[in-house]
């Protein structure tokens, strides 16, 4: 589980929208002759509950506000913010992502080699805010997994800690043709969530999380365990008694 920015931006800037929102529905009740919680608004307009035919446009609204209408808002505690499941409102809740994959992998056991089939990374962000956004993060976080269970081997000095391969040449990334974009899986998964702003909870460092799926399915494909990564020829040699 992690990122929680999501929430603490993100609850704020919605109570800062709803705050506005009370402030403008306040004018609107002046105008429309009725009390400001009989007030509602949708599809552009402004209107009385119960009497959609008694309305404003918001461009009316606002041209009736006096100077700047300025909501503010604030990072909410981890509690309910709606009744959900039998636990009411106000019970305390987890606001992180969470994130499971499955990994299909083929491995040459004379060279080592490991290939990568298929990369399925499933996400449970709550509401998917911008969902496309949301795809391409996770897509970015196997292509990052790859990274991590195959490639990416920090090379420190034992006495001084120092980093030895501390550039792109050295310090080795997956390019382009490393990667294979068709076989990344994204899943995005929507439960009912309802402590963060409108449902939905950030889904950074999950998708970033689920790198020793690939060590698994090295186990299951050639029967020997790779606990060190990254998940390089020479160690499954080894393991394997080739090297």
């Amino acid at each position: 589980g992690g990122s929680t920015r999501t929430i603490t931006t993100g609850a704020a800037m919605q109570m800062a929208a709803e705050d506005a929102r009370e402030q403008a529905f306040v004018t609107a009740a002046d105008m429309l002759g009725v009390p400001a919680n009989q007030i509602d608004a949708s599809e552009g307009k402004v209107f009385e509950v119960g009497n959609e035919t008694n309305f404003k446009t918001w461009a009316e609204v606002s041209a009736k506000t006096r100077g700047q209408l300025v909501g503010r808002g604030y990072t909410w505690a981890k509690e309910l913010r709606r009744a959900v499941a039998g636990f009411a409102v106000g019970e305390p809740c987890e606001v992180r992502a969470t994130a499971g994959a499955a990994v299909e992998v083929a491995v040459d056991t004379d060279t080592g080699e490991v290939e990568i089939l298929n990369y399925y990374s499933a996400d449970d962000m709550g509401r998917a805010m911008f969902y496309k956004g949301a795809e391409n993060q996770i897509e970015g976080g196997i292509e990052i997994q790859y990274w991590q269970a195959l490639f990416g081997q920090q090379e420190t000095d034992a006495l001084t800690g120092i980093t030895l391969n501390a550039n792109f040449l050295d310090f080795k990334y997956p390019t382009t043709l490393d990667l294979y974009q068709d076989r990344d899986h994204a899943i995005i998964v929507e439960p009912d969530d309802a402590c963060g702003p409108y449902g939905c909870k950030g889904m950074g460092e999950p998708v970033v999380a689920s790198y020793g799926t690939v060590a698994q399915a090295v186990y299951n494909a050639v029967g020997v365990w790779i606990k060190d990564p990254p998940i390089t020829a020479q160690k499954i040699l080894k393991a394997l008694g080739k090297a």
